[in-house]
């Protein structure tokens, strides 16, 4: 049996990129679908629709926020978010949170049912006629938590990760009941990087050190010490402020000018920089 002549290599290539360009068109396709849902501040009336136990429920809580849950049953993600919301829902609906699942009518109610059942989560699970709603907020990937202010209107739209889901959905919440502010929230929705918390670990871990060995009158070690925190991160006031301190018990007063300078402009309230500059007189 003769083999079918192998692609030359130009052919290969081309077939290769062709490949990675249909993958890239695909993971664009999809990005652009979790991007393109309703914006936040967008109403949402609060209608009636069909619970799947039976009867009918509100979408959207009295007086309180409201969580809505995209889910699709038989999905592995759609079933890590149920379980992970278990513990949200059970702690927040207890501030008044209203959470509801949201499954479209074609779904298959007793493949719902089960995957509720399983998560163990407390869900009045609502039924998407015809998937207006769906259509309304823009929802085309599985799972999504559409958070609903108090106003009625969106307050956040958030997409499916594979950790910390239930984390920044309880965030949201916390903000708009006035829990945290907008900074923390924003640390919770993005998180330093693990080498930026790795570097403020370091560099704290330099200053103790360099303030003890101060305090010893070790001049040489201490200053060696603050040097490495401030290269591990150079945004804390106070490690700027020991900075100066040793410069200026040395008799170095130009750097340590520098120092104290650099410690004020990132808080202008750090008094011992302010009385370290005067001392080393301003220029």
């Amino acid at each position: 049996m003769i083999a079918p002549p192998r692609p030359s290599g130009r052919r290969a290539r081309r077939g290769a990129l062709v490949g990675l360009t249909l993958g890239a068109l695909v993971v664009a396709a999809a990005s652009q679908a979790a991007a393109a849902h309703a914006a936040v501040g967008t109403a949402v009336a609060n209608r009636d629709l069909p619970c799947l136990a039976g009867g009918t429920g509100k979408l959207l809580g009295g007086g309180g926020a409201s969580v809505l849950l995209f889910f699709r049953p038989n999905q592995a993600h759609s079933r890590q978010v149920l379980k992970e919301m278990a513990a949200c829902v059970k702690a927040l609906s207890q501030k008044g949170v209203q959470f509801s699942g949201i499954v479209s009518d074609t779904a298959a109610r007793a493949a719902v049912e089960q995957d509720v059942k399983a998560a163990g989560i407390a869900l009045k699970v609502l039924v998407d006629k015809g998937n207006a709603l769906y259509g309304e907020l823009g929802v085309a990937l599985h799972p999504v938590a559409v958070i609903v202010g108090k106003d009625h209107r969106i307050a956040a739209f958030q997409t499916f990760s594979k950790v910390n889901f239930c984390l920044v959905v309880e965030a949201h919440i916390r903000f708009l009941l006035g829990e945290i502010t907008r900074a923390e929230l924003d640390r919770v929705i993005a998180p330093a990087p693990a080498s930026q918390r790795s570097n403020a670990a370091i560099a704290r871990r330099h200053y103790g050190l360099a303030l003890s060995l101060f305090e010893a009158q070790k001049l040489d070690k201490a200053l060696d010490h603050v040097t490495q925190s401030l290269a591990a991160d150079a945004t804390r006031a106070p490690a700027h402020t020991l900075h100066g301190k040793i410069h200026a018990a040395r008799g170095d007063c130009a750097p340590a000018r520098k120092a104290f300078e650099q410690a004020l402009k990132l808080d202008a309230n750090d008094a011992d920089a302010a009385a370290g500059l005067k001392r080393c007189g301003k220029k």
